[in-house]
Parts: structure tokens; sequence; C-alpha cells
């Protein structure tokens, strides 16, 4: 026996094994192109508040750059919106690259005809203002195909 222990020696137990750490899932990254602060705000709350990362854009040229260099995951976009329309910024961003992440639409015109050009265009959804958004966040979830 070591100098200075008494009686017999304490058992040792054994450390369980750490769970094994899930790995994280990187959050989906989505655009959204809407001019009206408020409104671009309000869908940045709550696609935050879903595990989504958001980045937003007030206008055309700054979406368009937006899309092109930071390639998201999906594209949240008003129809109408200042230096230009969002079907143009897709006809061109498609130019540009022609591998785009699923696009919704949406727009506070009541036209039909605007349904149809984004069919056309093959976007992924449309959308009429104000936002459905339980609809919206499950278009969003299956065009990106999440589990």
């Amino acid at each position: 026996m070591p100098t200075g222990q008494t009686g017999p020696p304490t058992p040792r137990t054994a450390t369980p094994p750490a769970p094994a750490r899930q790995p994280t899932r990187a959050k989906k990254r989505i655009l959204v192109i809407e001019d009206h602060a408020d409104t671009a705000r309000a869908l940045a709350v709550r696609l935050e508040a879903a595990q989504y990362e958001v980045t937003t854009a007030a206008d055309v040229l700054l979406g368009l750059n937006l899309l092109v260099r930071d390639q998201p995951d999906l594209v949240l976009l008003d129809v109408l919106l200042p230096s230009g329309n969002g079907f143009a910024l897709v006809e061109l961003a498609r130019k540009l690259s022609p591998q785009l992440p699923p696009i919704l639409v949406m727009t506070s015109i009541k036209q039909p005809e605007l349904r149809e050009r984004a069919r056309s265009l093959g976007l992924a959804g449309f959308f009429e203002k104000p936002l459905d958004t339980q609809a919206l966040l499950a278009t969003i979830h299956n065009s990106l195909h999440e589990v």
C-alpha cells in the first residue's frame, strides 16, 4: 500500500463517453428582394425564426448583385421594384448565371397574367400580398427539399 493511504484503494469509475455530436446543419440562405422596408423586415424576422439566414435587398440592381455574388439557396422576390421589376431580374440573372436557386415571387397586384408570367418563367412559387406566411414557409421548405 502506498505511503499515506489507509484501507483499500478507491475504485475508479469509467466516465461514460460523450454522446456523438450531431453535425450542425448549415442554415439555408434566403435572399429577400423587397423595396418596402417594413415588409422586408417582417419577412426577415419570420424566416430567421424558421432557422434561415436572410439577406435583403431593396432594388433590382442590389438584388441582382447579391444573387450572382452570394448564390443564395432561395430567392423571395417582389414583382414591382425600384429600377425594374422582378421578372426582368430573373431574365437577366439567367443570362449571367444559368444555375439559379428556386425563386418565389410576391406581389400586391391582383392580375392573373402575373401568375401566368411566373409560371412561364418556371418560378417555384407565386404569392399575393398580404402573404400567407404558413403557405410561404411550406413552399420554401419544399423548394429547398428539406426533410
